[in-house]
């Protein structure tokens, strides 16, 4: 948000006006000997252009130095980045640090720009903190106000106003905003490494394989360029995963393998756990599941057992023992993971998944077709998870293929296409 340093032009007459009002002088008090009381009042309601002798003598009346005001809403301004950095680089004691700070020494400043600088750094923090309720409130103060923001400041609005939209899994909602913002940048002649880095993450989300690697590699250069070291590692993964997907296995694996040496360096057991599993999921790709076994289960081994990610690190494992021919072993990792799960988090989508690995395993395909068209499909549908739907109405197709339904089959190979494409474009 280095855009945002010197936004702090300072409306004299507004504060002035709130100033006066708060310290129960009225304009005669205040303006007496100083200056006329109608000019007091085109002062404060910014009809004229300040005069600095008499606006130096009001504010001494009123306890303060031009000079000093100036000097601390500067530093202000300079705490409200650092408090954005300490967010980039999960910082999280400075981050709760700056969030106190500022919170109470920005409760009486009468500084707009200032203030919507504060309340843009809040609206990062609350997506941080996965606090989408604050950060809904914050995006309603800032939507009434968009025609008022500078350039730079709707810059980061739109920028994370999609990020807002991600964490609720409108990923196509989140794409727009984001291009609103990639807009400004445009006129702005500036790159935000985090935009970037965003719009990469979200085409990655939506399978957009082509486009997210363009997006990771740019955003790559932005973030090494500016030492956001934590954020570049972020997106080599980002940049590993796309690239298995569409085939280039050898430079995703070297992307995944740098990754590693630099989490194993740095400690970073969270990273070390996704490299793991995305080295599970391209040796999958490449047909080699035993390999691709090996490194789910160093994941596993890393991961926290009550996080989501381990789950779906356990779901795939069950996918390699099913094509293994591990049936035994298939059905006691499932039914552990579900009993786990349902207890952790009964709302997750994961149990959805795991609970239709478990009806493949029995092969009834009476039983897996209808909970895929009542329970899979819907929910998948309302969540935008693209891939898995493909996957479902594949399946459907196959099915009904299989029991000569082959109008309903084409139906369902046609709903799959037409979702690939939406996710391509």
């Amino acid at each position: 948000m280095h855009l945002l340093e010197d936004n702090i032009s300072i409306n004299l007459g507004t504060l002035i006006a709130a100033t006066r009002q708060e310290r129960g002088l009225t304009q005669d008090e205040l303006a007496k000997g100083i200056c006329s009381i109608p000019y007091l009042s085109k002062l404060e309601n910014d009809k004229i252009e300040p005069n600095q002798e008499i606006v130096s003598l009001l504010l001494q009346r009123l306890g303060f130095s031009v000079d000093q005001l100036i000097q601390e809403q500067q530093q202000l301004n300079v705490d409200i980045l650092k408090w954005y950095q300490a967010i980039l680089e999960r910082d999280d004691a400075n981050i709760e640090s700056y969030h106190d700070h500022l919170t109470k020494s920005t409760k009486n400043i009468q500084n707009i720009s200032l203030i919507h600088n504060f309340k843009l750094a809040k609206l990062r923090y609350s997506l941080y903190k996965q606090d989408a309720i604050a950060a809904k409130e914050l995006i309603k103060y800032f939507t009434k106000l968009k025609s008022k923001l500078t350039l730079s400041q709707s810059l980061y609005f739109y920028c994370f106003y999609g990020i807002y939209y991600c964490i609720i899994n409108q990923h196509e909602k989140g794409i727009e905003s984001f291009k609103e913002a990639e807009k400004i940048s445009q006129r702005l002649r500036y790159e935000e490494p985090e935009l970037i880095y965003f719009l990469a993450l979200t085409y990655s989300h939506l399978y957009n394989s082509s486009v997210a690697i363009v997006y990771g590699f740019r955003a790559l250069d932005l973030l090494n360029n500016s030492s956001q070291f934590l954020r570049s590692i972020d997106c080599q993964l980002i940049i590993a995963t796309n690239l298995y997907r569409i085939g280039q296995y050898d430079q995703a694996e070297q992307y995944l393998q740098n990754t590693l040496k630099i989490a194993h360096s740095l400690k970073l057991d969270h990273v070390r756990t996704i490299a793991y599993h995305n080295l599970g999921n391209l040796y999958v790709k490449r047909g080699e599941l035993e390999k691709a076994l090996g490194y789910y289960q160093e994941s596993l081994a890393i991961n926290d057992p009550k996080a989501d990610s381990s789950f779906y690190t356990t779901y795939c494992i069950g996918e390699i023992y099913i094509e293994l021919g591990q049936i035994e072993k298939a059905k006691d990792l499932i039914g552990h993971a579900m009993n786990k799960l349902s207890l952790l988090n009964p709302k997750s989508s994961l149990l959805l998944k795991l609970e239709l690995l478990k009806l493949e395993i029995l092969g009834n395909d009476q039983q897996i077709e209808q909970f895929l068209e009542h329970k899979s499909l819907p929910l998948f549908r309302e969540k935008s998870d693209w891939r898995y739907l493909i996957d479902c109405y594949e399946k459907l197709a196959k099915i009904n293929a299989k029991n000569f339904l082959y109008k309903k089959s084409s139906h369902y190979f046609q709903l799959a296409n037409d979702t690939r494409k939406k996710i391509m474009y």
